[in-house]
Parts: structure tokens; C-alpha cells; sequence
């Protein structure tokens, strides 16, 4: 089974690489480094209005606060390109939560990662196009059975009298769906690994074990 900060990894592959299908016959990889381009202004043009004193902010205790959603959303996107770096690794996180200190994480991350785009190989970005495509073709339609079923699960959940076989019924349903999703995102990986070089597949497993033992410590 894939960690959380992985499966997000591999989300984030089939957004890159899915958005823009219809525009198979472009310079991919201008596509994507215009992607980029504007995710990171658009992100630091957020992080820029929000004022220091409010980084801490969060709307619920349990959630991450502002400055910490910032950090995490460019530590995503870069950890997507990682595998095709040679160079030393990013930074994992800001040297601090403070609005300077992070709004530096998040240019660095994204130069980064254009930079990192502009050095791929056209073979590497077709294929990882080509495998995103059949993750999404693959995980959509089970994404759009498990979201009704969600909501009949709390319904029955809600009741004044819950069915305990109802109930059963639903999550075991939902269950299944999930683990298709997670089996096409298994093949995803396994296939992804095997376009890599072997100095890009260590970075790749380095990467997983790092989501790993961040999931582990998230429990």
C-alpha cells in the first residue's frame, strides 16, 4: 500500500500530465513548465497576502495551519520531479513557519522543480504522461462510485436506529473500491520505477521511504 504523502505524489503525476491530454500534439514540456510557472506565482502571490501575524492560523486544531499548507503544497510538487534530479535534494521543509522564511521554501521549491522540467528527456515525459493517463482513466470511475456511496454511509449512519448490516454492506463496498484505486496506483508506481535511470530509482525508493516513515510518525 502506498503512503498518504505517495498517493498524493501520484495524484499530483496525473494532474500534470492528464490536464493538458488534449494538447497531445504541443511541446509537452512547455506545457508543463507553464503549468509550473503559474502555480508558483499564483501560490506566492496567496502567501504574499496573508499577513505574519496570521500564519499560525488554522481553522481547526486538528488541520495544518496556514504557513504549514504552504510548505506542504510546494513540498508536493516538488517531491513529484524528485526522481529525475541529480543535484542535492531540497530542503524538506522551511527553516521555520514564519511568512519570510516560508514564502523562500515555497520560490525555491517550484525553481526547483522548473528547472529540474527543463533538464527531462522527452521519452520520460511522454511515458509518465502515458501512465498518468491510465491512472486517471483507471481511478476516476471508482472516485465517482465511492463519493455516493460516502454520503448513503452517512445517512445510515445518522439514523435513528442504524442497520448494522447496512452499515456493514456500505463500508465493505467502499472498500473494495478503494482497493482497486490503490492497485492502479501500485501499477503506476512499479511502472514509473521502471523508466527511471538507476541513480533516479534510488531517488524514487529514498522518496517512499521518507513518506513512509512521515506517515508512520503521523499516527
Amino acid at each position: 500500500m502506498l503512503p498518504r504523502p505517495l498517493t498524493l505524489l501520484v495524484a499530483c503525476a496525473a494532474v500534470l500530465f492528464v490536464a493538458h491530454a488534449a494538447h497531445a500534439q504541443a511541446d509537452l514540456k512547455a506545457i508543463v513548465l507553464k503549468h509550473l510557472t503559474t502555480s508558483r506565482d499564483f501560490t506566492l502571490k496567496v502567501a504574499e497576502q496573508m499577513p505574519d501575524a496570521d500564519y499560525g492560523f488554522k481553522l481547526t486544531p486538528p488541520q495544518m495551519s496556514f504557513a504549514e499548507q504552504m510548505a506542504h503544497l510546494a513540498s508536493d510538487q516538488g517531491a513529484l520531479l524528485s526522481p529525475f534530479t541529480t543535484g542535492k535534494p531540497a530542503p524538506s521543509k522551511p527553516a521555520s513557519m514564519s511568512k519570510k522564511d516560508v514564502i523562500a521554501y515555497v520560490r525555491q521549491s517550484f525553481d526547483q522543480s522548473i528547472a529540474l522540467v527543463s533538464k527531462l528527456t522527452p521519452a520520460q515525459i511522454e511515458t509518465t504522461k502515458q501512465l498518468a493517463q491510465t491512472l486517471h482513466n483507471t481511478t476516476k470511475p471508482l472516485y465517482q462510485q465511492i463519493e455516493p456511496l460516502e454520503d448513503q454511509l452517512h445517512s445510515q449512519l445518522d439514523a435513528a436506529s442504524p442497520d448494522a448490516c447496512a452499515v456493514g454492506n456500505t463500508v465493505v463496498q467502499i472498500a473494495g473500491l478503494r482497493d482497486q484505486i490503490r492497485d492502479a496506483r501500485k501499477d503506476f508506481d512499479e511502472a514509473f520505477s521502471a523508466i527511471l535511470t538507476p541513480e533516479q530509482l534510488a531517488k524514487y525508493e529514498a522518496l517512499k521511504d521518507a513518506a513512509r516513515i512521515g506517515e508512520e510518525e503521523g499516527e
